[in-house]
């Protein structure tokens, strides 16, 4: 069971329908986007500035269910 449970606005998926899983996963981790993931691979780009803002302030974004 999860403590947490976080709503993103949308999936980052390549052009070919793929979910990015793994950029994810390293921009989660503190990777920098343009090393993470290659955007010229992605369908909806924008998708990704979420996660990224995420992984800065993981902290004020959890809400205990």
């Amino acid at each position: 069971m999860p403590d947490a449970i976080f709503l993103a606005p949308d999936i980052p998926y390549t052009i070919s329908g793929k979910k990015l899983e793994l950029p994810v996963k390293k921009i989660l981790q503190g990777k920098p986007l343009e090393t993470a993931v290659n955007l010229g691979s992605v369908r909806n780009p924008d998708s990704l500035t979420f996660f990224q803002d995420f992984s800065k302030d993981v902290d004020e974004r959890i809400v205990k269910v």
